[in-house]
């Protein structure tokens, strides 16, 4: 019917996702964050 709530997704690249230890960069971090700020800003 196409009167759903418009959702997204953003996530951070991550390795070994589906184990105990999982690594990410820092910085896909810090530029992930900076990303929904601003997103959230412009609303």
């Amino acid at each position: 019917t196409r009167e759903g709530i418009p959702t997204g997704v953003l996530s951070v690249p991550t390795r070994y996702i589906h184990t105990t230890v999982s690594v990410c960069s820092m910085k896909d971090v810090e530029s992930t964050i900076q990303l929904i700020t601003e997103a959230i800003n412009s609303l």
